[in-house]
């Protein structure tokens, strides 16, 4: 179907009046405008209602006997207007429909990475308080080894001041028994 210009009708409405003669009064107006082909055009009611001015249209209760569309012609206009908007708003909500949808795909996604993050956060944060505390029994350790080191300095000594050394003695010259060997040179 192609589409056509909606026409926009403007404009203020009274009841059709009659005078003394019969003939109707129209005061009111209407504006006509057709925004694609921009025209405007500006009629009275009666001209718009189409041949109103015979001598036949005596009171306002005739006017309502006559066609829905011949009274209020804005109305079909209208419906045929209303009708494209609700076309075209119902194709815009099927395109925000699935942006919608794309959005919360995305959003889950999203979240799921968040979450995929925090177990990761929380592995990182429990292997940081485990070296934190490592870190922290250093200087203890730093200070239980130097303990140890000067109590084997300590012991080594100790040992060597048993260790006597004798010098100017020929090898196996004490033979089998050390004891009488060195008892008549040490004077002892």
């Amino acid at each position: 179907m192609p589409h056509r210009p909606a026409l926009h009708l403007t404009g203020t409405y009274s009841p059709i009046s009659t005078h003394e003669g019969g003939r109707p009064l129209c005061p009111s107006s209407f504006t006509m405008r057709q925004p694609c082909l921009g025209k405007s055009t500006r009629k009275s009611a009666c001209q718009l209602l189409g041949g109103l001015h015979s001598s036949t249209v005596t009171s306002a209760s005739q006017v309502s006997d006559l066609p829905e569309t011949t009274q209020t012609p804005k109305t079909n206009v209208s419906i045929e207007h209303i009708l494209q908007e609700i076309t075209v708003v119902g194709r815009t909500l099927k395109g925000m429909d699935t942006r919608i949808s794309d959005l919360t795909a995305e959003s889950r996604s999203i979240r799921a990475d968040i979450a995929s993050f925090q177990d990761k956060v929380t592995v990182m944060d429990h292997r940081l308080s485990l070296l934190e505390d490592k870190l922290n029994s250093l200087p203890n350790r730093d200070q239980e080894l130097q303990y140890l080191w000067d109590k084997i300095m300590n012991l080594e000594d100790r040992s060597c001041r048993d260790n006597i050394r004798f010098f100017g003695f020929p090898e196996w010259a004490e033979g089998t028994d050390v004891k009488t060997f060195l008892l008549p040179t040490s004077q002892i």
